[in-house]
Order: C-alpha cells, then sequence, then structure tokens
C-alpha cells in the first residue's frame, strides 16, 4: 500500500514539472501580437487547455469561414494540463458551424488535397520532414474537428517552429478558400511549360515557376540568393502575398531572366527562336517601385535592337 501512495506522488509530481516545462513553453506567445490567448471553442471555456489562436484579420477575428458559413477555419497552438504527455501541438482546427457530418468530410477532403503542398512548404521553409510528424485526427470534440495536427519536439522552439508552421498552414489554406489555388491530389495545378496562369504574387506562382525549372530549380533558387545578398532583390511577403522586388532597371532584370531561362532550359518554341516564360517570372517578381513589370518580353527586346 505504501509502495503504491509513493508511486502515485512520484506520477504527480512529474505531471506538475511536466505541465511547468510546457506552460513556460507555450507562454511565450503572450508577446507575440500575431496571436492571442484564447481558450473557447464555440464560446465555451475549456479550463485544462491553453489554446493561442493566429490572427486572421482585422477585430482581433481568430477564424476563416467558408463561402457557405458551415466551417470555421482556426490555426492555433495550444497544450492540454490535464494530458502533458500530448505535449504542444499545433495545426488547423475545423469548428463546426453546421451539419457535423458534412463538415467532417469537407475538412477531410480538403486536407487530403492540401497536404502535400503543406508538407512541401513546411519542409523547404523549417526543414525536416512534416510528414513524418503528422498525426491524423478521428474524434469530434465541442464541436470542433482536427483533420491533422502536428506535435512540437521536446527541444523545438515555439517562435521558430510552430510559429512559423501555423502561418504556412494558414496561408495554404486562406488560397485555398479564396480560390486562388486548385487543390487537386495536393499538387500545384500549372503543370504545363506552354501556358501559366497561377495567382500572381502568391506561393503558388513561385512553385509554379519552381515547376517550370525542374530539375535545375536549385540555379533559380541560387539566381534569387545571390540577388538577395547584392541587394538587387528584396523578399517581400506577407499572409496572402509572396514576391520579390527587382532594386533596378526592367529592361536589366529582363536581360537576367532571359539568361536564366537558357540557363534552366525552360524555353519553349525553337532553338533559334526561344520563347520564355516571361509570365512566370513577371508573376513572382515585381519592379523597383513594388509593382508588376510592365512587359519583360518587350524590355528585353528593344535592348536587343538598341544593340543591334
Amino acid at each position: 500500500m505504501k509502495r503504491d501512495i509513493v508511486e502515485k506522488q512520484l506520477t504527480e509530481q512529474m505531471r506538475c514539472s511536466n505541465n511547468n516545462s510546457l506552460l513556460q513553453r507555450i507562454h511565450v506567445l503572450d508577446s507575440d501580437p500575431d496571436f492571442v490567448l484564447d481558450c473557447r471553442v464555440h464560446d465555451i471555456a475549456l479550463p485544462s487547455i491553453i489554446m493561442y489562436k493566429y490572427r486572421t484579420g482585422g477585430n482581433h477575428s481568430t477564424m476563416l469561414v467558408s463561402d457557405d458559413g458551415e466551417r470555421g477555419y482556426e490555426f492555433l497552438i495550444e497544450t492540454d494540463k490535464d494530458v502533458p504527455h500530448w505535449g504542444i501541438y499545433f495545426g488547423m482546427r475545423g469548428i463546426i458551424l453546421s451539419d457535423l457530418a458534412a463538415a467532417v468530410t469537407a475538412y477531410n477532403q480538403e486536407w487530403d488535397m492540401l497536404k502535400l503542398r503543406v508538407f512541401k512548404e513546411l519542409n523547404s521553409q523549417l526543414g525536416g520532414d512534416f510528414s513524418l510528424r503528422c498525426e491524423p485526427a478521428d474524434n469530434v470534440n465541442d464541436g470542433a474537428y482536427w483533420p491533422f495536427w502536428f506535435r512540437l519536439g521536446p527541444g523545438e522552439d515555439v517562435h521558430s517552429v510552430a510559429v512559423g508552421a501555423v502561418k504556412i498552414i494558414y496561408d495554404i489554406y486562406l488560397q485555398h478558400l479564396s480560390g486562388e489555388i486548385s487543390t487537386h491530389a495536393g499538387t500545384p495545378r500549372h503543370t504545363s511549360k506552354k501556358r501559366y496562369t497561377a495567382a500572381p504574387f502568391t506561393l503558388d506562382a513561385y512553385h509554379a515557376l519552381e515547376q517550370l525549372a525542374g530539375p535545375q530549380a536549385g540555379l533559380l533558387r541560387q539566381f534569387i540568393a545571390t540577388h538577395e545578398a547584392s541587394g538587387m532583390l528584396t523578399h517581400k511577403s506577407s499572409r496572402a502575398t509572396h514576391y520579390w522586388q527587382w532594386n533596378g532597371t526592367e529592361t536589366a532584370f529582363a536581360t537576367l531572366v532571359a539568361h536564366l531561362c537558357d540557363s534552366l532550359d525552360i524555353n519553349t518554341g525553337t532553338r533559334t527562336t526561344p520563347r520564355r516564360p516571361w509570365t512566370a517570372f513577371q508573376l513572382v517578381f515585381k519592379n523597383t517601385n513594388g509593382e508588376p513589370f510592365s512587359n519583360l518580353r518587350k524590355s528585353y527586346n528593344q535592348r536587343k535592337t538598341r544593340l543591334q
């Protein structure tokens, strides 16, 4: 009997110790202006759970809503004090606003279509293989549903991993709900080298450009990194946009793009009359005024004419 009491005491001490550690780690978000501490689901407080929700818009909004008004989407980082061995976890939680079965089906279908894109972005921007730490969910509690969630590792920083991941997941769901990206099988919708109509100045546009580069995509990334280091390119990113600003003339940039296309071997047309994918670059890069380029192809051809 005495042994049982001692074991219970040790178990409780360990639980309290784990809780204190988790709370210290997650409460760093108190000073993050992009997150708000809100431990409620459908306005009902859940005392054991610590929730930090990502602000999705003005007026302290923390939820996106589908066009039909039947599903809400929250992007959050949380921990459960009653189940400390779960640690800190994060992802997208669905808030069911109408028919439960239909909403769960829709959440699952959306995740099936978006998950490859989510994994790709998380892996490329944060490192590691996020598909290995993705946990599926199969239950509905309090009118909420997690179609998936990720666990924060014991030695990982909340800001550099969880916050970064939540923002990436939010961006992808926002584009999906706004109709800016196709979600067929989780892959970018534009794979043809002859047509390019991705939503301008988004991650989708950049991914489509990388697809055009194919096996030589590393040269594209090197091109960007080199000109960022020299100050000629400035990366601009927000919740809904993603592009680079060129700090020089349009003609100079058009010339660089032409040479880059030749190096990447992503020209269409013939060897003597190449048709470079100018539009692909015009949807990823802006001019020195932060505005879309007027016509890169025309600028390059005019330069060639002056040199002849």
